[in-house]
């Protein structure tokens, strides 16, 4: 190939992407490490991955202050955009992972399954959301749901001699695997109404053919809208794209199972919010009827749901999908209106700043189900 990397990346370019490079290194690292130190010294594994993450923040804190008040900075060849809304999702996976790995490491030791490779896939995730939450391309965003979603997958099986943590895992990938056939699909649909992967572009060419066709949408636009958003609400697991919530929350590890509930959750809200809000906004008015459909069943269906539940890891699962019910009527009152209007941006920051309390709410709860795990006493059946 002619030229040299220094022709399509700059100095910008490797600064925007510096917490995800230390993540990778980190990640790796830990591997080569696990092989080194002896069983006894496996908590080595955790402080990598805590002081992995903590140099990560750093990075990001590097890159706000180079921000500054600009709204954002686009970066590998425009295939990333670092703003506000970028950092503050990385410095929500990167909280929530820190809380997820202090909560892992006793939780192992009991289960006896202390490995190097879960804080390496932890990791790995996280540099999968943090490319969905700065990803300005779909071709990027969608390595980025994959990188994250095959190491969850493995993540969910971790636990190799139980049963329930097998049979969660496959049918997490298999409807995982489903759900991104369908996404994809979407994302190649509007490659060839728009000719670009770029959200940005795709908004242009959208509203342009809008408007030279009187405002009305085309059928193969809504077609593409719909098969691209049943990928994004099985992702946030919104009703009914919900089933396989539930079967993988109550086999998957504990620990696991409250990462999946937050880290997992927000990157595909970043996802959803980057591709409805920045890419497919011009379609709002086709799609905001559907979410309030989708937000009313939610809520209701799965608040029914957890009625019923007689295990504290599936009555958690539904809470957690209700939550996706209220968090729509932000996303639904945003859209609704025409940017930059104040609404829009209430809307905005209702569903950020409630992202931010269901973290740490979330968090909180499967600590205390974690704490209740002991050797002869799995601790999260209702009695």
């Amino acid at each position: 190939m002619p030229g040299n990397l220094s022709q399509f990346f700059t100095g910008t370019d490797y600064l925007m992407s510096l917490p995800i490079i230390l993540l990778t290194l980190f990640a790796l690292g830990i591997l080569l490490i696990d092989l080194m130190v002896p069983v006894e010294w496996k908590w080595v594994n955790a402080i990598t991955a805590l002081v992995g993450i903590l140099f990560s923040a750093a990075g990001v804190w590097k890159i706000q202050v180079a921000l500054g008040t600009r709204p954002g900075q686009p970066a590998m060849m425009n295939a990333m955009v670092v703003d506000h809304f970028a950092i503050y999702f990385w410095y929500l996976f990167l909280a929530s992972a820190a809380i997820s790995i202090l909560m892992s490491m006793h939780y192992l030791e009991i289960e006896h399954e202390h490995h190097g490779e879960f804080y390496s896939l932890i990791l790995f995730s996280i540099v999968g959301m943090m490319c969905m939450a700065a990803g300005f391309d779909v071709v990027l965003i969608f390595i980025g749901l994959e990188l994250m979603a095959i190491s969850t997958y493995v993540l969910v099986g971790f636990l190799r001699t139980d049963r329930r943590s097998n049979e969660a895992a496959l049918k997490y990938m298999l409807l995982g695997a489903f759900s991104s056939g369908i996404f994809a699909y979407g994302l190649s649909l509007l490659y060839g109404l728009t000719g670009s992967t770029n959200l940005q572009i795709i908004e242009t060419h959208l509203a342009e053919q809008m408007a030279a066709h009187q405002n009305h949408v085309q059928p193969i636009a809504v077609i593409a809208l719909l098969t691209t958003a049943t990928g994004l609400l099985f992702k946030i697991a919104a009703i009914p794209f919900h089933q396989w919530l539930p079967d993988a929350y109550e086999g998957a590890p504990t620990s696991v199972t409250g990462f999946m509930s937050v880290a997992v959750k927000a990157a595909a809200w970043a996802m959803l919010l980057r591709i409805l809000l920045w890419g497919l906004y011009p379609l709002r008015t086709v799609y905001v009827p559907l979410l309030v459909f989708i937000s009313i069943a939610t809520m209701t269906g799965a608040n029914l749901a957890a009625l019923t539940q007689n295990n504290l890891k599936r009555l958690l699962a539904y809470s957690s999908i209700a939550h996706v019910g209220y968090m729509l009527l932000g996303l639904i009152a945003l859209a609704s209106v025409d940017y930059p209007s104040p609404a829009f941006f209430d809307g905005f920051k209702g569903i950020l700043l409630y992202l931010l309390v269901y973290t740490f709410m979330n968090l909180g709860a499967f600590a205390v189900v974690t704490s209740l795990r002991r050797r002869e006493v799995i601790g999260d059946e209702i009695d």
